[in-house]
């Protein structure tokens, strides 16, 4: 058993974030041993944890963070603009990077650790507790 520092709950050996507070451990040992065991936690459950977790994860994708409450954030990324293209194309290339949304995303934690990201299309994501995210660049 792992003994958190943060909150003294006892965790599995395997886990990455203790179970109850969602403090992530740093044991370098540990690591190796969670590194080999693919069943091992990765994604923390705390809901604050989550949040921030989520924000990192969309921030390393080139969004930033526009709001941020205890349990929700709003993140968007600003259009590519190709310089080259709008020489090449003029107006209509001009004029449909114009009618395209910024890609944005808005993320609501649940009390329970699971999540829901809504993006600029209005689509909803739904994850479970200590699923991770996985973004496409």
């Amino acid at each position: 058993m792992k003994i958190c520092q943060h909150c003294g709950f006892e965790n599995p050996e395997r886990n990455i974030y203790c179970e109850k507070c969602g403090e992530k451990f740093t044991d370098s040992v540990r690591m190796e041993r969670i590194n080999q065991d693919p069943q091992a936690p990765r994604f923390p459950t705390d809901p604050a944890k989550v949040l921030d977790e989520v924000i990192l994860t969309y921030i390393k994708t080139g969004y930033q963070l526009i709001a941020k409450t205890d349990t929700t954030a709003q993140l968007i990324r600003s259009k590519d603009f190709s310089f080259g293209k709008a020489f090449a194309f003029g107006l209509l290339y001009v004029a449909h990077r114009a009618s395209k949304k910024d890609p944005s995303a808005f993320v609501t934690v649940n009390p329970d650790g699971s999540y829901q990201i809504i993006d600029e299309n209005g689509r909803t994501q739904y994850l479970d507790a200590g699923q991770p995210l996985t973004l496409l660049e």
